[in-house]
């Protein structure tokens, strides 16, 4: 118990000032293994000289850590072996004895203990005693936060590409937290309502991995991979007792993570590409982790530092902004015509983010740092943007507001690893009267149907351009489309729905572990249409989802289903059916929890209590010998 005690409380002094493993272990002279081992109680507490390394290094009480160590400080120690303490064992007080009546020496013993010097002597050390039992008797370890997140926010970037950041849940004591659910949501700090990205029930086992779809999130895609760096993260049968929220609680006998095997974390990667057709702003994000036992929910909430979405201005930008003219950078061979040899590596990567513009100024196109662009399997060298007159091959109710440009990177088919943005100007004075603005888009045109093809975009009318992200180079242009079409169609057929790839994972779980159950749901009809999926188990309706889905399009439903009771349960959506098997979980012995505000109080230790005693009847004696040599020398 001292190790894990010691352990917990160096490595909480540690994160305090703000020292990683490594570094500490280089400051005091020791192996970073050795140091990450004796943190997670694997190892006992070190040498003294090592402790007194530690405690400089840390700034520390060094009382504090030699008594979780299971050591005497030593100026106490010192105090009970002194020089006078020695010679006076070796004075003459027992050559005088025997000439020494009884009466005598009880009358000197209370004329000597009324003598200040010699109270002084009899009462330090009886004082400096009970003091080191008080010490070390209020040393015992009282709950520390057992919950620590850290949020590292993806850096400032444009509008509309991948951000990277990660998530860092510490249980940092050793205890048991019954987490239900992590949760993850980015949100515009001016307009948390209207621009929110909320991803939901983040995986909680080493390896796993999940993706949420920009419907399922309301705002971008998300992607996450979960990763834990040893065994102690799992899922654990026990009776968590921690500080939760500033207040010490007992969970009760709860499934949870992280246990007495020692501390635990787990890791999220994740990526997130931000709309296009959000406003620029400063964003952050927030996480809350939900805990739940049988006797009580509590809900931990974390939000991280902002960083900005912002929109590309114009110009060739060399990324990456390095210092002097040493950078290299791309060279403008003409209006509209960019060389980027330099800032392109032999395997197709952009090393700087570079912007290029068309030679009349309305059209741009860019390329953030870490892309990846290849023309014909081979890196790109050379990108124009050429002015290609007004667009021609217009469909029924196509009206063009801007000019066609021919975007090449030298006469093959160039294809970039993640999408690159493209904008280009319009002519609101070209836009019907009884058009819209939001009939504008940008159309990429395929010479495979000689038809332009409309692109998701997205339209500032403040600066009267249309956005949108690209993946390959081509021939693109703004064009108002009417919903009219002059020649009659046949109409189309109505929505049809199908229900297929039912899923059921895992199939066998402990009590109270979530179970998904997922379907895909195709609309295989000619109109866009609502589905209601209903989810059955053991011929109950349990749950139901309406979706919307476009013609032709399909979704998938996911349903999290929770039992407590052991046994078999069918599952059935539509005409699919399946099965999952809940088990009962480890039998544990009944636990009555404390009040959610009292700490107990650690049991007597009667092996201190009396140890304390007999120190004081020990230097008692001593003293009076020492007193009784002197008296009769």
């Amino acid at each position: 118990m001292a190790t894990q005690e010691f352990g917990a409380r160096l490595k909480e002094l540690r994160k305090q000032i703000g020292l990683s493993q490594r570094e500490l272990a280089d400051e005091v002279g020791i192996n970073f293994t050795y140091l990450s081992k004796i943190e997670n109680g694997v190892m006992p507490p070190p040498s003294d000289k090592v402790i007194l390394r530690l405690v400089k290094a840390l700034k520390a009480d060094k009382d504090e850590l030699l008594t979780l160590a299971g050591r005497i400080p030593d100026d106490i120690a010192q105090i009970l072996k002194n020089r006078e303490a020695r010679q006076l064992l070796r004075s003459g007080y027992t050559q005088k004895k025997g000439r020494t009546t009884d009466s005598e020496r009880g009358f000197n013993i209370m004329k000597n203990l009324i003598s200040f010097k010699n109270l002084s002597r009899v009462a330090v050390p009886i004082i400096l005693v009970v003091a080191i039992a008080a010490s070390l008797w209020y040393s015992s370890p009282t709950p520390v936060r057992a919950l620590e997140v850290t949020i590292t926010p993806p850096p400032s970037a444009p509008i509309g590409t991948t951000h990277s950041f990660t998530i860092t849940v510490d249980i940092s004591a050793i205890e048991l937290v019954p987490i239900q659910s992590v949760n993850l949501e980015i949100f515009k700090v001016s307009d948390p309502t209207t621009y929110t990205v909320a991803a939901s029930n983040l995986p909680l086992n080493d390896g796993g991995s999940k993706s949420y779809t920009s419907t399922e999130t309301g705002g971008g895609a998300v992607s996450i991979i979960a990763s834990s760096p040893n065994d102690n993260w799992g899922y654990f049968s026990g009776t968590g007792y921690a500080i939760w929220q500033g207040t010490g609680y007992s969970f009760g006998t709860a499934y949870g993570y992280g246990y007495a095997t020692g501390t635990a974390s787990i890791t999220y990667t994740g990526n997130w590409t931000s709309p296009s057709g959000w406003p620029s702003g400063e964003y952050k994000a927030k996480v809350s982790i939900v805990a739940t036992s049988p006797t009580r929910t509590e809900t931990f909430v974390k939000t991280s530092s902002s960083f900005t979405l912002s929109r590309a201005t114009g110009g060739i930008l060399p990324g990456g902004g390095g210092g002097g003219g040493e950078t290299p950078e791309p060279v403008v061979v003409s209006p509209g015509i960019i060389d980027v040899s330099k800032v392109v590596t032999t395997t197709g990567n952009f090393t700087q983010s570079v912007i290029i513009n068309s030679a009349d100024g309305n059209a741009r196109l860019t390329i953030e740092k870490g892309t990846t662009g290849l023309v014909d399997g081979k890196r790109i060298v050379r990108i124009s943007m050429t002015n290609a007159g007004a667009p021609t091959n217009l469909g029924p109710g196509d009206t063009a507001v801007a000019d066609t440009y021919e975007i090449d990177a030298g006469g093959g088919e160039a294809i970039f690893d993640h999408p690159v943005e493209l904008s280009i100007k319009y002519n609101d004075r070209l836009i019907p009267s009884e058009f819209p603005e939001a009939n504008l888009a940008i159309f990429k045109f395929n010479p495979e149907n000689n038809q332009w093809e409309r692109q998701v975009s997205a339209v500032n009318p403040e600066e009267n351009t249309s956005e949108t992200r690209i993946k390959n180079l081509s021939k693109y242009t703004v064009l108002a489309r009417s919903a009219v079409v002059t020649p009659p169609v046949e109409a189309p057929a109505p929505a049809a729905f199908s229900v297929s790839g039912l899923t059921v994972r895992p199939a066998e779980v402990q009590s109270k572990e979530a179970v998904n159950i997922s379907v895909v749901v195709a609309n295989t009809g000619g109109t866009e249409g609502s589905y209601t999926v209903v989810l059955k188990i053991n011929g109950v309706k349990d749950a139901e989802k309406s979706l919307t889905i476009a013609a032709g399009g399909s979704q998938i439903v996911t349903f999290s289903v929770i039992r407590e009771k052991a046994g078999s349960y069918s599952v059935a959506v539509a005409d699919l059916s399946a099965s999952f098997t809940v088990v009962a979980p480890p039998v544990t012995p009944p636990v009555t929890p404390p009040s959610p505000v009292e700490i107990p109080a650690p049991p007597a230790n009667w092996v201190l209590i009396g140890g304390i005693i007999a120190a004081v009847i020990v230097i008692g004696l001593l003293v009076y010998f020492l007193w009784w040599r002197r008296r009769i020398a």
